[in-house]
C-alpha cells in the first residue's frame, strides 16, 4: 500500500484576492438592495442605512481597533510550487530580502526548491535567485547536478527563461561521515538503502552572504548488515546564488553519555553563523565568513537545555531565549544570550497569566516582547500583569489563528507568516502588515458574535462575512478571555452575567454544558423558523426532518446546529436481531441467555446510570413545562437493571492481560454483547460491524421503553438574540451554515442537510482513498484481530440502511443537566447499597428535583 502525503496547495491568484477583499471590506460601502419578506427581518445583504445610534458608533469604534491591512509578498514568481513559505526575512534599506522554500509534488517526485529573493516597498518580486535544487523519487533523495545551483531568475515573468551561472565556485560535497554515537532502536528487516539530503535553518547574514545547516544521510541494510551514516555541514552562498563552500560538522560528537542536535542558526554581526545545539546542553559553534570553524562552546547550566521553549535573533543581532526557570516548567522567564562567551542576561520573569496565552515569544520593537495568540499579536514588558493586544486578527480580516516568522519593520508595520485553511485547500500567506487609522475605516452595522470559545472555523467564516458584506461588520467577544489558570470557568460566569444584565450579543454560539433551556424559557432567542420560512434560499424541508424535531423546544426552532453525532450502542445481529426494539425485560432475556458474557462491557452501576441519562435524561426533564417525571415511566425500571447488572465498581483486576489481550476479539467471541460507539462518518462503521462483530454487527441502543436506539448530541450551535437590532444580518451569517458550500466540507461528523447526508452514508460503502497529484489511489480497510491484521469490506447496502433508519429514528438529543444529575447520583448509592427501597429513592429524587426546577425555571 502506497503511503499518502497530505499537500497544501498554494494559490496566489485566490491569497492575492483575499488581499484585495480584505482593502474593500475595510474601505467600501454600497452594493445591491436587499429584499424584504411577510416577517418584515431583511435577509439578504444590502446598502442597509448604518444606524446612527450611540450603542452602534461605540461599537464600531471598537470594531476598528488594532486593525492592520496585509500587502502579500508577490509570489507568482513562484507559481506551480505547491508549498510556498517564507523560511526568513531581513528588512534592506529600500527592499527586503528573504529566502522562499518551494515544495512541489510531479507525481511519485518530490521537488524541494530555496530561492533567495530580494522584494520592493510595494511587495513585488525584484530579483530571485535559486540556491538549492532537489528532487526526493522513489524514497530516495538525490542531488542534482551542481551546474543546476545557482541558477538566476531574474525578469523570470517577462522572459520565462533562466541562465546558468559559472560553477568555478562550486565545492564537492564532504564524504559521508560516522556521526560518532550509537544508533538506537530496532533495525528494520530486509534489504533497503535510503539516502536523504536536506537543508534548514536559513539566514541573510550580517556580511551579505547566505548560510544554511545541511544534512547529508546514509541509512541502508544489506545482507543483514546495517548502516547508518550522517554528514552534517554548513553551506554558504554569496547572493547571486553561487555556493562559496560547504564546512562540514565535526566538533561536537556524542557519545554513551552527551547527545546533541542542531537547533538554530543565527548570523553573527561580525560576519559568519553562529550553530546553535541543544541535547545534553546549550553549545555554540561558529563559522567565520571565510569557513573557518571557532572553538566549541557550551553553556555551564546544562541542564536549561530542557527547559528551553525557543531561541530569536533580532534585527541587530541581538539573541534572546525563552525558557522554563525550574524543573516543573513553570516560571517562564525571557533572557538574552551572549554567544560570544555562552553567558546569559538578566532573566526576566513573564507573568503567569501571560505564559498561559502563550509560550513563544520574541523581542518587540518599541514593547520588551512580542507574541501571538490564537485572537491576535501582543505586545509585553516586563512587570506587566497583562499583555496589550496591537493586532486583531477578526477586525483585521486574516482568516489565521497565529503569526509566525515575526519580524518588526518599525512602530507601525511588521512582516509575518500566516497559515490558512478554506475547508478544502490551504495556503502559506506571507506579508508586510501595517497599521490602519480608525478614521479610514468606514462604519457599519456592528453585530455581535460571542461564546465561551470562538474557534478557527467561526473566526475564519466571520472574517469572509465580514470582506463581503456592505452593511454588516461581525465583532467576535470570545468569553474564555475571561477564564484563568485559576478559574477555567469565570467566562461562563462572566457570559451568564451579561445576558442576565442585558448584554445577549446578537450571534450567541451555544456550547456544550451552557443552560440553553434556561435561555429558551426566558424567551432570549429568535425563532428561527420563520427565518428559514421567509428566506428565498432556503427550503426547511432539505433537512432532516426528525433531527430538526429534536433540536425544537415547543415546536419551534431557536437555533442551528449545522452537524452531529450519534451515541449508541452496536451488537451482533444473531444475538440482537430478532428484537423489534430493546426493551428491559429484552435485556433481562439475553443476560440469562449468556450469563458468562458482559452484557454492557466497562461499565459500573453509577457509569451505567449517568450513560443512560445522558440518553434518555430528557423523558424524565421537561424544563419548558416545568415538571420532573422521575415517578413516571421507566426511570424505576432503570435504577432497578443498573443494579442486577453492574457491579458497585469494577474490579482492581478487571483491566487485566486477558482484558487487554482479548479486547478486539472479545464481541467476535460473545465474551462482551454490546459495544458503546458514536457515528461520527459512515467510514467508521466499517470497523465496528465488520471488524469489532465479524461483518455481523448491527444498532441496538440502550434498553428502553420506547425502543429507541440512538441520541444525537449537538456541540456547536447558534441562536440569534430575540432583541437584536440586526436579526436580517445576523441570519445571512448564519444560514450560510446550511448551504451546500458548507455541508459538503463536514467530515467527522453528521450534516444536517438531506442532500450531504445521503454523500455521507453513500461513502461507507466506498473503499478508502488517499489522493495523489490528483488522482485517486483506493486501498483496503484493515482491522487488527488478536494478532494479526485482516482485511474487511466496506459496508453493505443493508448495513448503511441500519445507519440510516438508526439516525432517522432518533427522537431526542443527549441529556445533561449537571445539577439535577448530581441530585440523583447524590441519592441512588442508598438504593444500590441496600439502605432505602428502589421507590423511596425514586421519590426523594423526583422532590428534590423538581424543587430545583421549581427554583430555576
Amino acid at each position: 500500500m502506497k503511503r499518502s502525503k497530505a499537500v497544501m496547495v498554494f494559490k496566489k491568484g485566490l491569497a492575492m484576492a483575499l488581499v484585495a477583499a480584505m482593502t474593500l471590506s475595510l474601505a467600501s460601502c454600497g452594493g445591491k438592495k436587499n429584499g424584504g419578506n411577510s416577517s418584515g427581518v431583511v435577509l439578504d445583504d444590502g446598502p442597509v442605512e448604518v444606524s446612527e445610534s450611540a450603542e452602534n458608533k461605540q461599537n464600531n469604534q471598537e470594531a476598528k481597533q488594532n486593525v492592520y491591512k496585509a500587502l502579500e509578498l508577490d509570489m507568482s514568481a513562484f507559481d506551480g510550487a505547491e508549498n510556498v513559505n517564507v523560511v526568513s526575512f531581513k528588512k534592506g534599506d529600500d527592499s527586503y530580502e528573504s529566502i522562499v522554500s518551494c515544495y512541489t509534488n510531479n507525481e511519485d517526485t518530490f521537488t524541494y526548491d530555496y530561492y533567495y529573493a530580494v522584494f520592493g516597498k510595494d511587495g513585488s518580486m525584484k530579483d530571485s535567485v535559486l540556491l538549492s535544487h532537489k528532487v526526493e523519487e522513489g524514497g530516495e533523495v538525490g542531488i542534482l547536478e551542481e551546474g543546476a545551483e545557482g541558477v538566476i531568475l531574474d525578469d523570470v515573468e517577462e522572459t520565462g527563461e533562466v541562465e546558468e551561472v559559472s560553477e568555478e565556485n562550486e565545492v564537492e560535497t564532504e564524504d559521508v561521515i560516522d556521526p560518532g554515537y550509537p544508533i538506537e532502536g530496532e533495525v528494520p528487516e530486509g534489504d533497503y538503502n535510503y539516502e536523504s539530503d536536506y537543508l534548514s535553518y536559513f539566514v541573510i547574514g550580517f556580511d551579505g552572504y547566505i548560510y544554511a545547516y545541511g544534512s547529508h544521510t546514509i541509512d541502508k541494510s544489506e545482507n543483514g548488515e546495517y548502516t547508518y551514516l550522517r554528514d552534517e555541514y554548513i553551506v554558504q552562498w554569496d547572493k547571486e546564488g553561487n555556493e562559496i563552500f560547504r564546512a562540514p560538522l565535526t566538533e561536537l560528537a556524542s557519545n554513551d553519555e552527551e547527545y546533541y542536535y542542531v537547533n538554530n542558526l543565527f548570523g553573527n554581526p561580525e560576519g559568519g553563523v553562529d550553530l546553535i545545539y541543544f541535547g545534553s546542553g546549550i553549545a555554540c559553534l561558529s563559522f567565520a565568513t571565510d569557513g573557518t570553524v571557532g572553538e566549541l562552546k557550551k553553556m555551564e547550566n546544562a541542564d536549561l537545555a530542557s527547559r528551553v521553549n525557543n531561541m530569536v535573533q533580532d534585527a541587530k543581532g541581538n539573541v534572546f531565549m525563552t525558557y522554563y526557570a525550574d524543573e516543573n516548567w513553570e516560571n517562564l522567564t525571557f533572557t538574552s544570550v551572549d554567544l560570544k562567551d555562552m553567558k546569559m542576561g538578566t532573566p526576566n520573569p513573564i507573568n503567569k497569566e501571560v505564559a498561559w496565552e502563550s509560550s513563544y515569544f520574541y523581542p518587540g520593537y518599541d514593547s520588551d516582547l512580542i507574541y501571538s495568540t490564537y485572537k491576535g499579536m501582543f505586545k509585553y514588558n516586563f512587570g506587566d500583569e497583562d499583555g496589550t493586544m496591537f493586532m486583531n486578527y477578526v477586525n483585521s480580516d486574516i482568516p489565521t489563528s497565529s503569526m509566525n516568522n515575526f519580524v518588526a519593520i518599525d512602530d507601525k508595520s511588521f512582516f509575518a507568516s500566516y497559515y490558512y485553511w478554506d475547508g478544502n485547500v490551504s495556503y502559506d500567506v506571507s506579508a508586510i502588515f501595517t497599521y490602519v487609522d480608525p478614521a479610514e475605516i468606514p462604519d457599519k452595522n456592528i453585530i455581535t458574535l460571542a461564546g465561551l470559545y470562538i474557534s478557527y472555523d467561526y473566526s475564519t467564516r466571520v472574517v469572509d462575512f465580514n470582506r463581503n458584506s456592505d452593511s454588516y461588520r461581525i465583532v467576535v467577544k470570545d468569553y474564555s478571555d475571561y477564564n484563568t489558570e485559576d478559574d477555567y470557568e469565570a467566562g461562563q460566569k462572566q457570559l451568564n452575567n451579561d445576558i442576565i444584565g442585558g448584554n445577549m450579543p446578537d450571534i450567541l454560539i451555544l456550547s456544550y454544558g451552557m443552560p440553553v433551556d434556561s435561555y429558551v424559557s426566558k424567551g432570549l432567542f429568535m425563532n428561527i423558523d420563520s427565518l428559514m420560512e421567509d428566506d428565498p434560499d432556503i427550503n426547511p424541508d432539505d433537512y432532516i426532518p426528525n433531527i430538526m424535531d429534536a433540536f425544537r423546544v415547543d415546536g419551534k426552532l431557536y437555533y442551528i446546529a449545522p452537524y452531529f453525532d450519534v451515541r449508541t450502542f452496536v451488537g451482533k445481529k444473531s444475538i440482537f436481531g430478532g428484537y423489534d426494539g430493546f426493551s428491559f425485560e429484552n435485556a433481562k432475556e439475553v443476560a440469562e441467555k449468556y450469563p458468562d458474557a458482559y452484557l454492557y462491557p466497562d461499565f459500573d452501576k453509577q457509569s451505567f446510570l449517568s450513560t443512560a441519562l445522558e440518553f434518555y435524561g430528557n423523558q424524565y426533564v421537561d424544563l419548558n413545562e416545568g415538571k420532573c417525571n422521575f415517578g413516571e415511566g421507566d426511570f424505576k425500571e432503570l435504577l432497578e437493571f443498573a443494579n442486577a447488572n453492574f457491579p458497585e465498581t469494577l474490579s482492581d483486576d478487571y483491566y487485566n492481560d486477558d482484558y487487554f489481550n482479548n479486547y478486539e476479539t472479545r464481541f467476535m467471541n460473545d465474551n462482551a454483547l454490546l459495544y458503546q460507539t458514536n457515528i461520527y462518518s459512515a467510514q467508521d462503521m466499517v470497523s465496528t460491524f465488520n471488524g469489532t462483530f465479524g461483518g455481523e454487527g448491527m444498532f441496538v441502543g440502550l434498553p428502553s421503553s420506547d425502543h429507541s436506539k440512538a441520541v444525537a448530541a449537538v456541540y456547536n450551535r447558534m441562536a440569534i438574540s430575540s432583541k437584536s437590532e440586526y436579526i436580517g444580518g445576523a441570519w445571512s451569517f448564519l444560514k450560510y451554515y446550511l448551504t451546500d458550500e458548507y455541508q459538503d466540507t463536514i467530515q467527522y461528523d453528521v450534516p444536517i442537510k438531506e442532500s450531504s447526508f445521503r454523500k455521507f452514508l453513500d461513502a461507507g460503502k466506498e473503499k478508502p482513498f488517499y489522493m495523489d497529484n490528483g488522482k485517486k489511489v483506493e486501498y483496503d480497510y484493515t482491522y487488527w484481530a488478536g494478532d494479526k491484521s485482516v482485511t474487511i469490506d466496506p459496508l453493505t447496502d443493508e448495513q448503511v440502511a441500519d445507519i440510516e433508519n438508526t439516525i432517522r429514528g432518533i427522537k431526542r438529543l443527549n441529556w445533561s443537566n449537571e445539577n439535577i444529575t448530581n441530585i440523583i447520583t447524590e441519592e441512588v448509592p442508598a438504593y444500590f447499597s441496600g439502605q432505602k427501597s428502589v421507590d423511596d429513592v425514586v421519590n426523594i429524587i423526583q422532590n428534590r428535583a423538581q424543587i430545583y426546577v421549581d427554583e430555576n425555571y
